[in-house]
């Protein structure tokens, strides 16, 4: 069985994180640093709200459960997904090619024409496939409160 990981302690490091990511003293341009997306407090934030929700999901009870992938919305919410062990989130897409026509001695537009189009579920790691696609899906659970009634985040998205 895996470690269970001390979420409380992941927060707090992501908050002290927050704290001298904002400050400026001591940088002689004055300006943030930005740090990688990995380490960022708001991509913190997000993965401790996600392995909470994940965990609350497999408890007996729970409010949210996993659902067959044929009910998950296909408006491009994100959602997340599941297929075996992988978890990540995503959405339906839909996409078109197209290619511009163009007369071959006026140089005229003709219009566009479709090359390809498709649709299918896109993670934002791009693990998916059609031929291996998610199997199940759940919402995307509530942002972590800071106390106050609003999200926790360094104002980066």
């Amino acid at each position: 069985m895996a470690e269970k990981l001390d979420l409380d302690a992941l927060e707090r490091i992501a908050d002290e994180e927050r704290w001298r990511g904002n400050r400026t003293d001591g940088n002689h341009f004055n300006v943030r640093v930005d740090y990688h997306n990995a380490t960022r407090p708001s991509t913190i934030y997000a993965l401790i709200a996600r392995i909470r929700a994940l965990e609350s999901a497999s408890q007996p009870g729970s409010g949210e459960a996993w659902q067959p992938i044929e009910t998950a919305p296909k408006d491009g919410t994100e959602i997340l997904l599941c297929r075996d062990e992988r978890v990540t989130s995503g959405a339906w897409g839909e996409w078109e090619e197209t290619t511009s026509e163009y007369h071959s001695t006026t140089g005229e537009y003709l219009g566009k024409s479709v090359q390809d189009c498709g649709a299918s579920w896109w993670s934002w790691d791009g693990g998916f496939t059609q031929e291996a696609p998610p199997t199940h899906w759940m919402p995307m659970p509530a942002a972590p409160s800071a106390g106050n009634g609003e999200a926790k985040g360094d104002g980066n998205v």
